[in-house]
């Protein structure tokens, strides 16, 4: 319970923009889709903010849609922890939309699920240099890699065709 009231207060910190407020933890609070709207809300124009914790916690994909957004808008944090939540597909797909764009550093990915290769994908073509990235507990084995990197290999020399040459639907 004490750890509810203290994110709480970590919360409003984060909605007047504190300064002192450089660090989010609101880890292992089994936060559904709407603690995770708030505290994003609360995170869009913070510019104080550099690290986000949001690992064990119990989020959908509301939840991710509204981290996709806030790692779109937000030019100030730096490190995302998403660990041991589950990624559902359509809301990895919209992370991996935003991350290669961002100013992330740091996104810790452990044990996240197989939609976590979408994400990687995505940080593999960024020109963003990359301090941390654990993927780490995820049954994303070497072969799943290979085949997207095939696809995406195969989707590039497609869509590097000429227009005449292209398949037509």
């Amino acid at each position: 319970m004490a750890a509810l009231a203290n994110s709480e207060h970590v919360l409003t910190l984060l909605q007047q923009n504190d300064t002192t407020t450089t660090t989010a933890n609101f880890s292992k609070l089994n936060l559904g889709d709407t603690h995770i709207i708030q505290i994003c809300q609360a995170l869009t124009h913070n510019v104080h903010c550099t690290d986000l914790d949001l690992s064990s916690n119990a989020f959908g994909l509301d939840g991710l849609f509204a981290i996709a957004n806030l790692i779109a808008c937000n030019c100030t944090l730096t490190k995302i922890d998403l660990s041991f939540n589950t990624l559902h597909s359509r809301g990895a797909l919209a992370l991996s939309r935003v991350v290669s764009s961002s100013n992330l550093k740091s996104l810790m990915l452990q044990n996240c699920g197989p939609s976590t290769a979408l994400i990687l994908m995505a940080m593999m073509r960024s020109p963003t240099t990359w301090n941390t990235i654990n993927t780490s507990l995820n049954p994303v084995t070497n072969a799943m890699m290979q085949n997207s990197i095939s696809s995406e290999n195969k989707r590039r020399r497609d869509f590097e065709k000429p227009q005449s040459k292209r398949k037509s639907n």
